[in-house]
């Protein structure tokens, strides 16, 4: 059960960090790809205890909730992507808590470490864009940062990319107090504090000076 829960695990946290925005599918697709996969491996386990029917019928309840809130979209993908945030709220959730009481500490630093990781490279390549796609670069070079509170290429805005670089700060300022390896914990918030800072997103940076101090 636990090689399992980790390969489902994985997929979940390997797959979370991806987004390509306009440069590929939609930004949830990876994400609902990976989930599926996930819980594809979760089922096929015939030691584990997954009750099949009772995952059906919560599927089957929170597509009909999605399709009454749905009712009167003109737009098909409306439906979609409504249905598939409801969808992988509960599938995520329960993926998760169900099997993540099989890891270890050691798979569980692991996981974070790769999704961290991959989401400082989509950060990091996200930002390069900005700053190359900006008006003047030599500007923002110069330390006018509001250069770049432009579209981003990859999120729907620069606030998402604030969101999206908070929620790793979060976790990993939370977590390297419980591991041995603090140096390259501190690294990632330092990079991901960065990333927070150039979104320009007030309510991003507030949140994580707040956490600084706590």
């Amino acid at each position: 059960m636990k090689s399992y829960a980790f390969l489902s695990v994985f997929f979940i946290f390997l797959t979370n960090p991806i987004q390509i925005g306009q440069y590929g599918v939609e930004r949830y697709i990876p994400i609902l790809l990976g989930t599926n996969v996930a819980f594809f491996i979760f089922i096929i386990n015939k030691n584990g205890k997954a009750d099949t029917k009772l995952i059906t019928g919560c599927y089957l309840f929170f597509a009909l909730i999605t399709g009454c809130l749905a009712i009167g979209s003109s737009k098909s993908n409306e439906f979609f992507y409504d249905f598939t945030k409801i969808y992988l709220c509960f599938l995520l959730f329960y993926l998760l808590a169900e099997q993540i009481r099989y890891l270890s500490f050691e798979k569980i630093s692991k996981l974070i470490s790769t999704s961290a990781t991959l989401a400082i490279l989509v950060l990091s390549v996200e930002l390069l864009i900005r700053i190359l796609t900006t008006s003047n670069v030599i500007s923002v070079l110069l330390g006018n940062f509001y250069e770049l509170k432009v579209n981003s290429p990859f999120f729907s805005d620069t606030n998402a990319v604030g969101l999206f670089a908070l929620s790793y700060f979060i976790v990993i300022y939370f977590y390297k107090d419980l591991t041995k390896d603090k140096i390259k914990y501190n690294i990632m918030l330092s990079l991901l504090f960065i990333f927070i800072l150039t979104s320009l997103s007030r309510a991003a940076i507030i949140t994580a000076n707040f956490f600084s101090f706590i």
